[in-house]
Formats: C-alpha cells, sequence, structure tokens
C-alpha cells in the first residue's frame, strides 16, 4: 500500500510557513525591500523580495554544512517544515527509508558557477567532492 501525505513548507521574503506567509499576503505586507550593501542584487534591482541569510547547520552539520548551496539549505528547511505541515515525524511516523521530499526548480547556480571557474583555473582535482550534494 502507498500513502501520500501533502504537507507544505515555504520560506518567503513576508515569513516562514504557512501561516506567517498567508497573514503577511491577507493583510498586504509586502516583502520587497531594497537589497541591503554588498547583496549580488543590490547591483541591478532596485527592489527585490529577499530572503535573511539562514545558517546551514541548521539542517546540516560537518563538511556538509561549510557546502551547501543556500537554495539547498533553503529547500531542506522548506521540506521539514512540509514534513511538520503534515503532521509526519521521521522515525515516529515513518520509516527514514520509505519518504521523499519532492522539490521543483533548479538550484545551486552560484556553487555550480564557483567550481566551474575552479576547474579551468585549477584542474579537475580543484572541484569539491561534495559538488553534487551542494547543489
Amino acid at each position: 500500500m502507498t500513502a501520500l501525505i501533502t504537507g507544505m513548507g515555504l520560506f518567503t521574503p513576508v515569513g516562514r510557513g504557512v501561516e506567517e506567509t498567508f497573514d503577511a499576503l491577507t493583510t498586504g505586507r509586502s516583502g520587497l525591500t531594497r537589497p541591503a550593501e554588498g547583496h549580488p542584487a543590490r547591483e541591478s534591482l532596485d527592489v527585490a523580495g529577499v530572503l535573511p541569510d539562514i545558517d546551514p547547520r541548521t539542517v546540516a552539520s560537518g563538511p556538509e554544512a561549510r557546502v551547501l548551496d543556500r537554495i539547498v539549505v533553503l529547500a531542506l528547511i522548506a521540506a521539514a517544515d512540509a514534513l511538520a505541515d503534515a503532521g509526519i515525524e521521521v522515525g515516529r511516523d515513518v520509516d527514514p527509508d520509505r519518504i521523499g521530499v519532492i522539490v521543483g526548480g533548479v538550484g545551486g547556480m552560484a556553487t555550480l558557477e564557483s567550481q566551474v571557474l575552479a576547474r579551468a583555473a585549477r584542474g579537475r582535482a580543484a572541484v569539491s567532492p561534495y559538488l553534487l550534494t551542494g547543489i
């Protein structure tokens, strides 16, 4: 028997999670701001929906935490929130080897770009062994 339990996880410029994001949308609170000094978007945009900085150690540890692209960290946080929203506790409600999370989109382009440049400059050995898990 296969079961599908759906939960939602959001990390948006107006809040984290379904309730906070829905509240912002229904009360007209905007997540658009002027990107901070040093933010890559500041060079080309006057306003943007910028997400706050997130410590990757909230979702990973050791070398994995150092190599995960920001979009992967955000996706892992949203996935954990979706499990919580569905009322699922991995290990209690479901075998960790029998659960999956589907995330749409393409991410990790900043990490991929830096690794392509590293390979071009210093050769194959310069590419991180964590490239695929990082993106």
